[in-house]
């Protein structure tokens, strides 16, 4: 069987009690990418709070459901364009040949702009609710569950030694 690489998450308790989650995942597309290509654990020094790791993963979710429908849209953009352009057209020309009106192409351009706006909309909600973003939003979603935070002694290092390089960093004038 084939290992994949690890990604390491650490939780850091600051100063102030606050926790701090150090992820790789800045930006939506790395976060599809990490969470698909590698194996994800997490590190902590001091036990974290479940509020915050049930946060943490909240906030991971709410990312993933962003990554989706941004991925969705890129993918189905052309299909949903063509089709609202082929709406706009159709629309266009019914009401400019079966409807006779003193203004001759100012109503058919604006019936059939709404049409291909509505139509882009309305499939783009469809795309949204499709079996392929549904199946990714799962799969990404069970990559975050599967993440499990585990004590280390170095982090529990590095919290210890926050207070005293805060110390030293007010005694040396570097606030």
């Amino acid at each position: 069987m084939e290992t994949r690489p690890r990604v390491t998450i650490f939780h850091v308790y600051r100063n102030d009690g606050t926790a701090l989650f150090l992820h790789p995942f800045e930006s939506l597309e790395k976060l599809i990418s990490i969470l698909e290509k590698y194996d994800i654990s997490g590190k902590y020094g001091n036990e974290p709070r479940v509020e915050s790791l049930t946060l943490f993963r909240n906030d991971l979710y709410v990312m993933i459901e962003d990554a989706v429908k941004n991925w969705v849209s890129e993918a189905r953009f052309i299909p949903r364009f063509v089709l609202s352009a082929l709406v706009f057209l159709v629309t266009y020309l019914f009401f400019s040949f079966a409807v006779r009106d003193p203004l001759p192409m100012v109503d058919e351009i604006l019936i059939g702009l709404a049409a291909a706006v509505v139509t882009y909309f309305l499939k783009s909600k469809r795309d949204q609710k499709s079996n392929i973003a549904s199946k990714r939003r799962v799969s990404l979603r069970t990559a975050v569950d599967r993440i499990v935070f585990q004590e280390d002694p170095f982090v529990k290092q590095i919290e210890a030694a926050l207070p005293e390089s805060r110390v030293a960093d007010v005694d040396a004038g570097f606030c």
